[in-house]
């Protein structure tokens, strides 16, 4: 039994997809029996969206809830407008609370997960801090100073990223990502890493799924989309798919924010019966609609080797339909289709031809996938060789 202490701003019940994997990691470990302790922001935090149903309990969680600054709003813009992790300022009341606690308790092992980055920099400051007194575990959903996302205009400023990057790294004790191929964008770029890079999915709950039946008097195939169409993300080559091949019933559903250019163009192509924007849900809410549909589809940036595992796709893969993905033909995510054999579904979000083809060969299938359970919450095999070992 080890005693863990979490470092994460972004937990239930704030909304977010860290929020949500974080606290899942948290109630698996102490299924297994471990003591968690979790430092987390405090109650109304700017600029958060909150859901209360998505807070869990657990007899070995402990929640601490770090104090509220004062002009908060203020200290989220500035941090954003230099250029750096807008939450930087929750550092110091994080490490605040931190310090009480390991110097209260026997803490094992530190946890911090980004996003967002500010959850590292406690980690490293409570690793320099108790040295060998304690285990860092430093966990990278997403690339840092590697993110094609991230457009670096000033190189001093990508300098300085990599500087604390390079830190971070190369002071925690374990790292772990979410997939092959980010451990592998790591490894090329910080070659020390090799021995201490471990994959840990993303997840998904089996307990939160219905046995939904989708509306019986509309006999169109549903395919569910959830989640913002936001950055480098497009669905301009699936609508112009659509408006050529002009599929009959079928119908997708988006939950979320798409681009205001993309929504016109649902309405340029005349779409309005076969692509149907929903707003955004609660959490909960959206498992349902993934329960209850007939296809599932996840869209990623038409990025060279991206190493994205979105969070989403764990839920899909919990609720075992057929899932279709406009991504890249050498992305994580069709890595991850492969693994579980549900891969009939695949095309380049930008190559409107085969899109198209699947359209033309969607058919309803019972779900025979392999591997399901190793994106299970309670992949505790995972788990003890990276918390245990």
């Amino acid at each position: 039994m080890k005693n863990i202490l979490f470092i994460q701003f972004d937990y239930p019940p704030i909304l977010a997809p860290e929020s949500i994997q974080t606290q899942r990691r948290a109630i698996s470990l102490a299924n297994m029996g471990h003591r968690i302790t979790v430092i987390t922001g405090h109650n109304g935090p700017k600029y958060e969206y909150l859901d209360d149903t998505l807070l869990e309990t657990h007899e070995n969680i402990n929640i601490i809830k770090t104090k509220q600054p004062y002009f908060e709003s203020s200290l989220n813009i500035a941090c954003k407008l230099i250029g750096i992790d807008r939450k930087l300022w929750w550092y110091f009341y994080a490490i605040e609370s931190a310090m009480k606690i390991i110097e209260s308790n026997s803490i094992d092992i530190v946890y911090s997960h980004s996003n967002s980055i500010v959850n590292h920099f406690v980690g490293l400051f409570l690793k320099v801090k108790y040295k060998k007194n304690i285990k860092w575990i430093s966990h990278f959903s997403d690339p840092w100073s590697l993110n094609p996302y991230v457009n670096y205009n000033f190189v001093v400023k990508k300098m300085i990223h990599r500087y604390f990057e390079n830190k971070i790294l190369k002071n925690c004790d374990k790292l772990i990502v979410t997939s092959k191929k980010t451990k592998e964008l790591f490894i090329n770029e910080f070659s020390y890493l090799e021995e201490k890079t471990y994959i840990l999915p993303h997840t998904f709950d089996q307990r939160l799924y219905t046995l939904s039946k989708k509306d019986t008097d509309n006999q169109n195939k549903i395919v569910v989309h959830t989640g913002n169409i936001y950055g480098l993300r497009t669905i301009k080559y699936f609508l112009e798919a659509l408006k050529e091949y002009k599929p009959k019933n079928i119908e997708f559903h988006f939950y979320g924010k798409i681009k205001d250019s993309e929504l016109n163009l649902v309405n340029k192509f005349g779409l309005e019966d076969v692509v149907k924007i929903y707003s955004q849900i609660p959490y909960l809410d959206s498992l349902n609609v993934i329960s209850s549909a007939d296809f599932l589809m996840v869209i990623d940036a038409q990025l060279l080797k991206s190493p994205f595992f979105p969070s989403k796709l764990a839920d899909y893969i919990g609720a075992k339909k057929p899932i279709i993905a406009l991504t890249p033909l050498d992305s994580a995510s069709v890595d991850i289709l492969n693994h579980i054999k549900n891969n009939k579904y695949i095309a380049s979000s930008e190559n409107k031809e085969d899109i198209k083809k699947i359209f033309k060969n969607l058919e309803i299938e019972d779900g025979e996938y392999v591997n399901i359970d190793f994106y299970n919450m309670n992949n505790f095999d995972l788990l003890k060789d990276i918390f245990e070992k």
